[in-house]
C-alpha cells in the first residue's frame, strides 16, 4: 500500500474511534436525560402535593384567624362589659357605704334626740332608710353575682381579669383623659 492509502486507513480507524467516542458520550448524555425527565416529572408531583399542603394550610389558618379575630372581639365585649359592672359595683358600694354612713348619723341624732326628749316613735324615715339599704343589698348582691359569672366567661377566654381591689384604680385610669 501506498502512503495515500495508509494515511486513509489511519484517518478511517481515528474516525472509527471518534465514532465510537461520541456514540458512547450519546449513550450516556440519553441516559442523564432519561434520569433528568423523570427527576423534573417526580419534583412536579413533589411540588404538585406541597401546593395543595399549602393551600390547605392557608385555608385552615385563615379560618383560625377569624376564630382568633371572633374570640378577641368577645374578649373585648366581655372586658368592656366587665369594667362596666366593676363601675357600676363601686358606685353602688359608695351609695351604700353613703346611706349606711346617713343612717348611722340618724341612729346617732335619734339617740340623742331621745335622750333629750320623751320616746317618740319616727316610721317615715327610718323605714324608708331600711328600704333603701335593702334595694342596695339585693342590688350588691345581683352585681356580685354578674361580676362571679363575667370572671368565669373571662377565664374561659384565658385573660386575667381585674380584682375588686383594683377596680378603684381601674374606675380612676378611665376618667383620666388619654393622649
Amino acid at each position: 500500500m501506498d502512503k495515500y492509502e495508509e494515511n486513509i486507513l489511519r484517518l478511517n480507524k481515528k474516525i472509527r474511534t471518534a465514532l465510537l467516542l461520541v456514540e458512547t458520550k450519546n449513550r450516556k448524555l440519553k441516559q442523564e436525560n432519561h434520569v433528568l425527565v423523570e427527576d423534573v416529572a417526580n419534583f412536579r408531583v413533589q411540588f404538585a402535593q406541597a401546593e395543595d399542603g399549602r393551600l390547605r394550610c392557608k385555608a385552615v389558618l385563615e379560618k383560625e384567624v377569624a376564630r382568633s379575630h371572633e374570640q378577641h372581639e368577645a374578649q373585648l365585649l366581655l372586658k368592656k362589659r366587665y369594667n362596666d359592672l366593676i363601675r357600676e359595683y363601686v358606685a353602688q358600694n359608695e351609695k351604700l357605704k353613703a346611706a349606711e354612713h346617713a343612717q348611722a348619723k340618724e341612729v346617732n341624732k335619734q339617740s340623742r334626740l331621745k335622750r333629750k326628749q320623751p320616746p317618740v316613735e319616727i316610721i317615715g324615715e327610718e323605714s324608708l332608710i331600711h328600704l333603701q339599704i335593702d334595694h342596695l343589698e339585693d342590688t350588691n348582691e345581683r352585681l356580685e353575682r354578674q361580676v362571679k359569672n363575667l370572671k368565669a366567661q373571662l377565664d374561659q377566654c384565658h385573660c386575667v381579669p381585674l380584682t375588686p381591689d383594683t377596680a378603684n384604680s381601674l374606675t380612676a385610669s378611665l376618667h383620666q383623659p388619654t393622649l
